[in-house]
């Protein structure tokens, strides 16, 4: 039987909302840059960066613990 490991790590992503497209520029490996075409309003941005982050990470929780209404968000990713 394998047994599964538990993985948890932080990511800092500076969102900007309202874009042309949806672009990811990783800066750094715990620091990423999101542009989402989605606005700002009624935390439509934080889904769109939601979704992104869940297909670049798939099989993850993803949550978000800092920045619900900021540009600088802090997203937990556990496995």
């Amino acid at each position: 039987m394998k047994k599964r490991v538990e993985s948890e790590h932080f990511l800092w992503v500076e969102a900007r909302a309202g874009a042309k497209k949806d672009i990811v520029v990783k800066k750094k490996p715990d620091y990423w840059q999101i542009s989402v075409r989605a606005p700002a309003a009624r935390g439509e941005a934080n889904r769109a960066i939601l979704a992104i982050l869940h297909r670049h990470f798939p099989q993850h929780t993803i949550k978000l613990i800092h920045g619900a209404h900021r540009q600088k968000k802090l997203f937990l990713i556990k496995r």
